[in-house]
């Protein structure tokens, strides 16, 4: 069952307002406490920092905020990535930190945010918002059920950037960002080209790819679309220059995700 861990209830506010407290809220963790060159956190000191306690008064006043009076696509996609972003260093504090994400028993159906009138876990903002509604990997159903009212919430189509943006506190995780309306893509479009440009391999006709092409094929279009998003995003160097001479489709490899807790001590421990 899910627990809210912010307000139930709050005085309504614009939604372009809460948005930007959010932003601004998470963007001072960012600032203060993520190492983006080691992609660490000191989850202790964040804990118990003057920078959580302003994320949990900025969570606090979603309860008093409606996101279809967000302007757009744009202004949704930024505001519910960093909502997703935050409940996940919220439910992480709440839950009690592990070494192996995986090891957190209900982190991502478990704590949840009242954003208006309704509550999201992780699980109801990535699979039912920002996914429109679709299965998650290895499950039968969507999380929304056909009568759920915050169907009326999600973005229009799926744009497979998301998977770019999702902070899951690991060692394969995309960075923590903070993201803007006006920026959202590009920030995106730079974390995918980040990601892409550390995992991916060529061997032969083999290529390696991130785990989440793997899990989230259907958002890219299907396997056979995942090449073009990676030829499209990968760095233009020797790799790109090699895919684009392929004259038949190779054979998709895709990384082990490594759920390690990227706490700094964990990090530091590793070298």
């Amino acid at each position: 069952m899910a627990t809210t861990l912010n307000a139930e209830r709050a005085e309504r506010i614009p939604a372009a307002t809460g948005a930007h407290h959010l932003e601004q809220a998470l963007g001072a963790i960012i600032d203060r406490h993520y190492d983006a060159a080691k992609h660490a956190i000191d989850y202790g000191a964040l804990g118990v920092s003057r920078e959580m306690k302003t994320l949990v008064a900025a969570v606090d006043r979603l309860a008093g905020v409606d996101p279809a009076d967000l302007d757009d696509d744009k202004a949704r996609l930024a505001f519910w990535l960093n909502a997703w972003n935050a409940l996940m260093l919220h439910g992480l504090h709440h839950l009690g930190q592990r070494e192996n994400i995986r090891a957190i028993d209900g982190l991502f159906s478990g704590p949840a945010y009242r954003i208006g009138d309704y509550t999201y876990t992780l699980d109801d903002i990535e699979h039912g918002v920002l996914r429109v509604n679709a299965r998650p990997p290895y499950s039968l159903s969507p999380v929304f059920g056909r009568r759920d009212p915050r169907q009326g919430l999600t973005l229009q189509a799926v744009d497979p950037l998301i998977h770019f943006g999702f902070y899951t506190a690991s060692r394969s995780s995309p960075p923590l960002q903070a993201f803007g309306p006006d920026t959202v893509r590009e920030r995106l479009r730079a974390a995918a080209t980040a990601l892409l440009d550390r995992v991916v391999e060529i061997q032969g006709d083999r290529i390696w790819l991130p785990r989440v092409c793997y899990w989230y094929a259907d958002d890219f279009g299907g396997e056979s679309m995942v090449l073009r998003f990676v030829l499209r995003h990968l760095p233009d160097d020797a790799r790109r220059q090699q895919l684009q001479r392929l004259t038949r489709q190779p054979t998709l490899e895709y990384t082990e995700y490594d759920w390690t807790l990227n706490d700094r001590f964990n990090v530091l421990a590793a070298g």
